[in-house]
């Protein structure tokens, strides 16, 4: 039986009226993962096909906060957050990985039990969908791909924070600074999570408010064991490359043209990848082209149904 709806609402921010997801009526489902751990998830209701729309790192669900009301009149809307981050639960000794959150998002798809779903990935989330998508290629109707990865890649480069958190050595200093001293922690969130989006008026609302959840210690657990891996999800992931080639109908690529990490080049790279996807490139948006763009990429969703 679903939870009560939550009711709309709105926001007035200097004189102006800005719909967010917030603002729109959803339903709240707590998804059991583990014995004792369980997944936040919203349904925005509405028609047409199921689309789940999946976080990266360090990051959780309100990404979408300008994204979700531009969908909801053509889709049903499903957001969640992976165990570790949001709102979703976070156990302290959970192997937190990309094979993991594979793990977590098959245990949401199967309590929703939509048929013929869409799935839409941005930055970490990249590798756990395509991965689902491979393994039940016909439980998914479409795969977006947002400014991802999920190989190794030519042009694909590392942001300085993933970088100081996935190289051996590197990582063990840089994770004993940022969990004892807690200042430097928030100055490289606010550096590096603000360069990614570039509207300075969403950049100021959305990055204290992602940041918040972040700081807490048992998400920085999660954010430290995901990049952890991260070279050998790649390397992992390089595997595959045959089985993505034969995959490519179902795939599109959306991507904001002005991210210098997770770069058109790597977009490039995912047109070859996948034989046969769509590729679109945003110029005006970076990393968080959901967050610059949302009303082109909407457009590009839409378009494809």
């Amino acid at each position: 039986m679903y939870p009560e709806r939550k009711q709309a609402g709105s926001e007035a921010i200097s004189g102006f009226l800005f719909v967010r997801m917030d603002d729109l009526p959803y339903e709240e489902h707590f998804i059991p993962v583990t014995v004792t751990s369980r997944i936040y998830a919203r349904d925005y209701g509405g028609y047409g096909p199921a689309l789940f729309l999946l976080h990266g790192f360090p990051d959780n669900m309100h990404l979408y906060d300008y994204l979700v009301p531009e969908l909801c009149r053509h889709f049903r809307v499903i957001l969640f957050d992976f165990l570790g981050w949001g709102r979703s639960d976070k156990p302290a000794a959970y192997p937190y990985s990309a094979r993991k959150q594979q793990e977590e998002l098959a245990s949401v798809l199967h309590y929703f039990n939509f048929p013929n779903c869409w799935l839409l990935a941005h930055d970490a989330s990249g590798p756990p969908a395509i991965n689902y998508y491979l393994d039940h290629p016909k439980k998914i109707q479409r795969l977006v791909l947002l400014n991802t990865y999920y190989s190794a890649m030519p042009t694909l480069r590392a942001p300085e924070a993933i970088w100081m958190f996935s190289r051996p050595l590197v990582k063990e200093v840089a994770g004993f600074f940022a969990r004892h001293i807690k200042f430097l922690n928030r100055v490289i969130y606010y550096r590096q999570v603000g360069t990614f989006i570039r509207r300075a008026d969403r950049r100021r609302v959305l990055v204290p408010k992602l940041f918040e959840t972040f700081s807490g210690k048992d998400n920085f657990n999660a954010f430290l064991r995901l990049n952890a891996g991260l070279l050998e999800t790649i390397a992992a992931n390089s595997l595959r490359k045959e089985e993505c080639k034969k995959a490519g109908q179902k795939v599109i690529i959306a991507f904001g043209g002005r991210d210098p990490y997770l770069n058109p080049g790597v977009a490039d790279s995912f047109s070859e990848l996948f034989e046969g996807a769509r590729k679109y490139i945003l110029p005006g948006a970076g990393h968080y082209v959901q967050v610059d763009k949302p009303e082109k990429l909407a457009e590009i969703l839409i378009g494809e149904l």
